[in-house]
Formats: structure tokens, C-alpha cells, sequence
């Protein structure tokens, strides 16, 4: 009998002792969110006074108003902001001010970080700057960080600012063996509109390569002869896949030189390509499509019926005899 209350008061100790950490542990998060707000509050103050003297000096960086924001982040973060909503001579201005103040700066050193969530966060906000500088450090990112995800936000970042390299050079440094994610399509199709005589070679160097469905979705970017010809040899590519890549490059393309392309793929031995084909006869109002279409209406796929049944009532409407 005696275990009994010896259990009882244990008991209250663990249940005591319980209570003490929840409540420091509840204390220190309301000490954290307090803090926090505090510095959310000053941030927000001192951001507005620095718009404040930012647009009173605008056209002149060399003001001593603005000497004292030099490399302070929460100015840094003011001028991106900006950025997104001036044009022409003021963002000019700004570009200058920011240089002048060594905004930069201390961005700059964040790539040199240990950790990769660093390392993306400091490339999304230099990502905003078209200055060399930054172009440099971001093409240095891209060619030789260790982290894939971060080659890719490099490479995105350079797209905005147009300072892609090389197509070659593109490829070479986003290889992770499939090229699949959205990131990777996103930085060819950009890689495309900016290297628009250089990308079609692609093809021809790496139509066996893990980046080939990706440089044929990108081709889909190029209104040009050297693209159009590189989308036509890979839409009868072995792969049923890479056929179906280049239909939908070729139905976002939407050059007329696809019709005779797009009708032979109607009649493909593989149906995930017969559908892809029915989709781009539908986009590009291919009339000559209409008997075919109408028999791909019976196709024993469904996928091919429905989207054969979506083109012929895209195209224009068959003359009465």
C-alpha cells in the first residue's frame, strides 16, 4: 500500500515538470512572434522612409541622402519592388542607384554559401538586376554549382535577364539525366528565343541525348526555317514519345509548313501519336484533316475519338456539294 502514494506523487512531479516545459516552450514562441513583429514593423518603417528618399533623389545617386542606405538589405528590397513596376529612365536611375549603394554586395557573397536554399534565395533577387556583374556571377552559378535546383534557379534568373550562354553550354550544365522538370523546359525555351540560329543544332547533337525532349518541345519556340526542318525530322523519330514532343511543338508553333507532317501523323501505327496529331490538326485548322479526322472518330481509343471528335469541330466548316 505504501507504492501507491509514492506513485501518486511521481506522478504530480512528471505532470508538474510537463506543464513547466509546455509553458517555457509557449512563452519563447509568443517571445518569438513578438520579436518578429517587431522587426517586420521596423523593416516596413525604414522601407518607407528609403522609397521616400530614393524617389525625392532619383536623378541624382550621388546624394548624401542616400549615402547612408549603402549595402542595407531592406533597400535592396525596395529598388526589386520598384523594378517591377518602372520603365524607361527611372529604372534606369534606379539600376545605377542600387550599383552606386553596393546593394548588391552583399547578395553577391550569398552565393558563395554552404547551403543551396541560400544560395536560391540570393540568385531570385540579383535575378532582377541586368547588370554585368551579376550576369557574371549568375553564369558562374550555372556552369559550376555543385546543386542541380540551383543551376536551374540560375538559369532562370539569366533567362529574365536575357544573358543566357550557348545553347551547348546550357545543356551541358542542366544534365541530370532526364531534363524533365518544368525549371529545365522553361530555361531551353528561353535558351531557343535568345540563341534562335544556334538551337536547331541541338537537335542534330543530341537527338539521342536525355535532353532531346526538351529541345524539341523548345523548338516549338523558333518561327524559323533551321526549326521548322529540326521539328519535322523529329516527328518521325523512332520514339513515339519524341513524335508526340514535336506534334505539340508543331501545334504551338502553328507555321503552315507543319500541315503535311501533322496528316501523316493522323495515320500512325501508335495512338498516343494519333491523338497529339488529331490536337495540332485541330490548332492549325488543317481542312485536308477533315476524312481522316472522321475516321479516327471511330478509332478503338477512346482518347484518340475525343480529341478527333475536338479538331473537326475546330475546322472550318466542310463546303456544301
Amino acid at each position: 500500500m505504501t507504492g501507491v502514494p509514492h506513485l501518486g506523487v511521481t506522478l504530480l512531479a512528471v505532470l508538474s515538470l510537463a506543464a513547466s516545459t509546455l509553458a517555457f516552450a509557449l512563452l519563447g514562441l509568443i517571445a518569438r512572434r513578438v520579436l518578429q513583429e517587431r522587426k517586420a514593423l521596423s523593416e516596413a518603417s525604414r522601407a518607407k522612409a528609403f522609397r521616400a528618399d530614393l524617389l525625392a533623389n532619383l536623378q541624382d545617386a550621388d546624394s548624401p541622402v542616400l549615402k547612408p542606405w549603402r549595402g542595407d538589405p531592406v533597400a535592396l528590397d525596395v529598388i526589386i519592388h520598384l523594378l517591377q513596376l518602372v520603365r524607361g529612365n527611372e529604372r534606369v536611375s534606379m539600376l545605377a542607384i542600387g550599383e552606386r549603394l553596393e546593394l548588391l554586395s552583399a547578395a553577391l557573397a550569398r552565393l558563395a554559401s554552404k547551403r543551396p536554399v541560400h544560395r536560391i534565395a540570393a540568385i531570385r533577387r540579383l535575378g532582377n538586376f541586368p547588370v554585368a556583374s551579376v550576369q557574371s556571377a549568375l553564369n558562374d552559378r550555372l556552369a559550376s554549382d555543385s546543386c542541380m535546383e540551383v543551376r536551374l534557379e540560375a538559369g532562370l534568373a539569366l533567362a529574365r535577364l536575357l544573358a543566357l550562354p550557348e545553347p551547348g553550354e546550357v545543356v551541358a550544365a542542366l544534365d541530370d539525366g532526364s531534363f524533365a522538370s518544368p525549371a529545365h523546359r522553361l530555361v531551353l525555351r528561353a535558351t531557343a528565343r535568345e540563341h534562335a540560329d544556334a538551337f536547331p543544332l541541338l537537335w542534330a547533337a543530341q537527338r539521342d541525348a536525355p535532353a532531346r525532349f526538351a529541345i524539341v518541345d523548345a523548338l516549338g519556340e523558333l518561327v524559323t526555317d533551321a526549326g521548322l526542318t529540326a521539328l519535322l525530322d523529329a516527328v518521325v523519330a523512332p520514339e513515339p514519345q519524341l513524335r508526340c514532343e514535336a506534334l505539340r511543338a508543331l501545334r504551338r508553333l502553328g507555321h503552315p509548313g507543319a500541315a503535311t507532317a501533322v496528316l501523316a501523323s493522323l495515320d500512325d501505327p501508335e495512338w498516343i501519336v494519333r491523338v497529339q496529331a488529331a490536337s495540332a490538326a485541330g490548332a492549325l485548322r488543317i481542312a485536308a484533316a477533315r476524312p481522316r479526322l472522321e475516321a479516327l472518330s471511330q478509332d478503338a481509343h477512346w482518347w484518340v475519338r475525343h480529341r478527333a471528335g475536338e479538331a473537326l469541330a475546330r475546322l472550318p466548316k466542310a463546303l456544301a456539294a
